[in-house]
């Protein structure tokens, strides 16, 4: 099949989202479609189109007004028209898409994530009902979409681990793992606040943060603390290292909680409002996991559990086994039954 993947960044952004495309185009690739990605030059100095391995990769002028990027796109109106599939995991790249050159039936729509403001916006959630109305299978990264937002996903993921590339080692004692975003919808202050209580109260302790963001300085001031060893390493595209080597790992995301289940690490996660509540809670992972609600919490369980794991060992052992069935191949899996049901 001819699929095209539309996503607003791509490599070399580091994200989520890009790290969900990468994966998945390159096993569609292996699988012998013709796979195209279309994303965004957001600096300007990207090239307008190159290859990506096998996948070539066409990118539009971000950085110039929104009538251009539309002109753009119909511009690629016959290549859009011969896909069997084109598959949207950018909400607010539907404006550029013509319905006439991109009809309902040959879309399908990913909804990556909440937006990160509770409540949610009203017109947040009517932009996810228009996007829904505009395609033909529409697939929710977590549960939590189709309930917030009034919509009946085709298929339900959570993202998936490189299971080949899994390994365990020795944990290094008292050390904590900070694995994504540093933004407020990520719970980071809520961890790093918890870290220092803990550390001003009880012990010392090291921190590796893998991850970079808006909150960055203050994340940093937060630990800058004599009981606490702080590593800043920023966004790296592999952290497997860093979580390996961690007891605990503080994350909230999807594909944070199963990479850090699948080595091995005890995942500690924040819920500070009632859409991370049902983000985390209505995830297969939830019962793995523990989920804090203040840094209170991210204290009492540092104190409970830094230094003796074994109490939850026999949760993240079942935690493991549950993310390593969570595959790349599993999720495209699902994604090539969307498209072969499309030709239909």
């Amino acid at each position: 099949m001819k699929l095209i993947h539309i996503t607003f960044h791509f490599y070399p952004h580091i994200g989520g989202i890009e790290k969900h495309v990468q994966k998945v185009i390159k096993l569609l690739d292996a699988r012998g479609h013709e796979v195209i990605v279309i994303t965004a030059d957001f600096t300007g100095k990207l090239a307008p189109e190159e290859l990506y391995g096998n996948v070539r990769v066409m990118r539009f002028p971000a950085t110039r007004s929104p009538l251009r990027v539309k002109f753009w796109f119909m511009r690629q109106g016959l290549l859009l028209r011969s896909a069997d599939a084109v598959h949207v995991h950018t909400s607010h790249l539907f404006d550029f898409l013509n319905q006439w050159i991109t009809p309902s039936r040959r879309l399908v729509y990913t909804a990556h994530g909440w937006g990160g403001k509770y409540p949610i916006p009203q017109e947040s959630i009517l932009t996810t009902q228009r996007c829904v109305s505009r395609v033909a299978k529409l697939v929710c990264v977590g549960e939590f979409i189709g309930k917030w937002n009034d919509v009946r996903p085709d298929v339900v993921t959570y993202g998936a681990v490189e299971v080949s590339n899994v390994r365990l080692s020795k944990k290094c004692s008292g050390q904590i793992c900070m694995l994504g975003r540093l933004a407020n919808d990520t719970g980071s202050v809520v961890f790093a606040q918890g870290i220092r209580m803990y550390a001003e109260k009880f012990d010392s302790v090291k921190v590796v943060v893998c991850g970079d963001g808006t909150l960055t300085k203050d994340i940093q001031n937060l630990l800058d603390h004599p009981k606490i060893d702080m590593e800043f390493r920023g966004f790296v595209e592999n952290a497997e290292e860093a979580v390996a080597a961690s007891p605990v790992t503080m994350t909230s995301g999807y594909l944070g909680i199963l990479e850090a289940l699948a080595l091995g690490s005890i995942v500690l996660s924040v819920a500070d409002n009632p859409v991370k509540e049902d983000y985390l809670s209505l995830s297969p992972m939830a019962k793995y996991i523990y989920i804090a609600r203040s840094s209170n919490d991210v204290a009492e369980f540092l104190c409970r559990t830094l230094n003796d794991t074994s109490t939850r060992r026999q949760q993240t052992d079942e935690g493991r086994q549950l993310a390593r069935s969570q595959t790349w191949n599993l999720l495209v899996d699902q994604y090539e039954k969307l498209y072969e049901s499309l030709q239909t």
